[in-house]
């Protein structure tokens, strides 16, 4: 039955890329999570996602122009700009059917070619913000790498477009891997958490739910001192300077005997990689100011057979201990048992139906954090942590190869957007946060405890894993 089942899924696949090459979507309505990424945006916060392409050689521009026309016109979302937008009133696609590519296609190069210099290029070329009157992507095309051999690209998209699962199915029908990547497509259905279906709540909770929305404030006091933190938080406005950093690349095949030896998935495994990570860098810079870490974790409500452009995601807050010093195994199976807290919790859904169907909008409107007795604070924890599964055999984009893809998701003033992201055959870990003289070099230190933690974890994997061939 589950071969049945894929089967008919790469079937849909192939008949939902013909089809949306021939749909329009002018002066319709967003969905209503598509609709909340506009509405979370301020001065200091956009929803703005990206991916690093690091290319084998070096890409022609001619070739880049024409996959970007046919990225507009498979997918109609990447051809829009949005607009209306009230309080009672979601926003709204407008086509740009003739709109120039080149418009939101830039170039840079690189003097020296080196990677901190292709990291501070690519952090830099990601959009501060969108204009909402243009198709809302951008792409810098970056050259100078390895001695002028090779070539990058930072692919810039607002989020209402679509999130990190729904973007990767978006690759793998642009470029020209057009064999389906099984691994990658299998890989997506088979990690889709179960959360109950929302037609299935009782009309009672329905009931409340929307009389929730047109009463909740979301900004209320309460609420805001329930999730005030004081790490990574300065005492003066900071001016925004953002950093990137990204881990080694690890073999699946290492974490893979990793998640044999300790009993694991490899999300649970590469979370619970960071946490340590990020704990041990407060204690080297002697700043352990919270009992908690706080990151906010994206949790998936697709069906295994949603394969459309689109947001499916809600975000809640991981809380894991800080000062509490855990063993390896009691730090795993408190990062397990949190995940499978939020996913197996009625709260996904419940949150979704919410916004999908609450008609005061306005409510969701982000507002720049209040000052509380003189002391800035956020509501965005730590930072937001996601899982991206890529395609895991190569893909090539505009002619060439690519050699690695990272993820940079939007990155909470001033705390860390953390990708794990997962490409042929290997996964690395990279993150983005802002300059604070408080917190010297995070971003580079946490990618170099990551490494550390990865590697220690691999070398006790192999003794264990040793002994237990041994033993039998």
């Amino acid at each position: 039955s589950k071969l049945i089942t894929y089967n008919y899924y790469i079937i849909a696949i192939k008949i939902n890329k013909f089809q949306r090459m021939k749909t329009h979507i002018n002066g319709m309505s967003l969905g209503g999570l598509d609709d909340l990424c506009l509405r979370k945006e301020n001065e200091k916060f956009s929803w703005v996602m990206s991916i690093l392409w690091i290319f084998e050689g070096n890409v022609e521009m001619d070739q880049v122009y024409q996959a970007f026309r046919l990225l507009l016109a498979m997918y109609p979302r990447f051809r829009c700009s949005v607009y209306g937008g009230t309080n009672w009133s979601r926003y709204k696609w407008r086509e740009h059917p003739n709109f120039n590519v080149h418009e939101n296609i830039e170039t840079r190069t690189l003097v020296t070619g080196t990677i901190n210099e292709l990291q501070e290029v690519a952090v830099g070329s990601i959009p501060k913000s969108m204009d909402y009157n243009k198709p809302l992507w951008k792409a810098c095309i970056i050259y100078g790498i390895n001695k002028g051999k090779s070539s990058a690209m930072v692919f810039s998209w607002h989020h209402c477009i679509t999130d990190g699962r729904g973007v990767i199915r978006v690759m793998l029908d642009w470029t020209n891997n057009n064999n389906e990547n099984i691994e990658t497509v299998r890989a997506f259905r088979e990690n889709i958490p179960t959360l109950p279906s929302i037609s299935k709540f009782p009309a009672s909770i329905r009931t409340t739910l929307m009389n929730l929305g047109l009463q909740i404030e979301l900004n209320h006091k309460e609420y805001k001192l329930s999730l005030q933190r004081k790490n990574l938080i300065c005492e003066k406005d900071l001016v925004i300077e953002p950093v990137l950093s990204w881990s080694n690349e690890f073999k699946i095949f290492d974490v893979s005997l990793i998640k044999k030896a300790f009993n694991s998935t490899i999300n649970d495994l590469m979370v619970t990689i960071v946490y340590r990570a990020i704990r041990r860098y407060f204690f080297e810079i002697d700043r352990i100011l919270d009992d908690e870490l706080m990151l906010y974790i994206p949790i998936s409500i697709r069906s295994s057979s949603d394969i459309e452009c689109h947001n499916k995601s809600i975000m809640l807050p991981l809380f894991l201990p800080l000062k509490d010093s855990l063993t390896i195994q009691e730090a795993l199976k408190q990062v397990h048992n949190k995940i499978m807290e939020l996913k197996n919790d009625n709260i996904s859904s419940m949150l979704t139906f919410l916004v999908e169907h609450c008609p005061n909008r306005g409510m969701f409107e982000s507002k720049t954090p209040d000052t509380q007795e003189g002391n800035r604070f956020s509501l965005a924890g730590h930072g937001v942590i996601t899982n991206i599964i890529g395609p895991q055999k190569p893909i090539t984009f505009a002619g060439q190869k690519v050699n690695n893809l990272i993820g940079l998701i939007p990155q909470p003033d001033p705390a860390f957007g953390i990708t794990i992201f997962s490409y042929n055959g290997t996964i690395n870990v990279s993150i983005v946060n802002n300059k604070m003289p408080d917190y010297p070099n995070s971003s580079t230190r946490i990618c170099e405890l990551i490494n550390v933690e990865f590697e220690t974890l691999l070398s006790i994997s192999k003794e264990m894993l040793n002994i237990n061939l041994v033993a039998n």
